[in-house]
């Protein structure tokens, strides 16, 4: 092919590529025309819609007060943002150290219910409030008193070698009784039944 002939052949590709651009401009130009009022009379309505329902709530006084108000109220706001501010930065400080803390505090948490300890003190609690209900504040006080006494007698038996304890016969036994603890402690131990045998008024 000569020169000439390859130049026409090149034009006429032209032409069909845009003859072809051309058929789908007008196709494109066509469905726009056909799709634009559709969506226009779509949106119109649906925004003439709200609009209507929304008048029924809302009127221009309503949101000229709001802007007035959020305008009044930039300053606060402001304020209230870089408090925001200083609590994330406090936060991002603690977080590190509270949450080993928490994670801590949970799994003891654990640990004491899966011991029984609440289940204890759910109890506890119970039998506090029975006995609140059958004696008075002060036999309660009296109680404490001889708790006291209790315990300091407890303690004292602590200190019995009760492992090298030898046998002792009812001679014996009268023999140890001459001593002066044993004396203090019969005395004791009669005091304890007197008190237990008095019956309660």
């Amino acid at each position: 092919m000569t020169n000439e002939e390859l130049i026409l052949a090149r034009l006429e590709a032209m032409e069909e590529k845009i003859s072809m651009m051309h058929s789908r401009a007008e196709t494109m130009a066509e469905l726009g025309a056909t799709v634009t009022p559709i969506m226009r009379d779509t949106l119109h309505n649906v925004m003439l819609g709200e609009m209507d329902a929304l008048q029924h709530r809302c009127e221009l006084d309503d949101i000229t007060a709001l802007l007035k108000r959020f305008v009044m109220s930039v300053r606060n706001i402001t304020w209230a943002l870089e408090r925001l501010d200083d609590l994330v930065d406090i936060w991002a400080l603690t977080e590190p150290m509270i949450k080993p803390t928490f994670l801590a505090a949970i799994d003891k948490f654990q640990e004491l219910d899966e011991k029984g300890v609440f289940k204890s003190m759910n109890a506890l609690a119970e039998s506090m409030g029975k006995i609140t209900d059958k004696y008075s504040p002060e036999e309660i006080g009296r109680m404490g008193d001889g708790l006291v006494v209790l315990a300091g007698l407890l303690e004292k038996m602590g200190d019995a070698d009760l492992d090298n304890a030898k046998p002792v016969s009812p001679l014996g036994m009268v023999g140890k009784l001459h001593t002066k603890e044993s004396k203090q402690a019969l005395g004791l131990v009669m005091e304890l039944v007197a008190a237990l045998g008095k019956e309660k008024a």
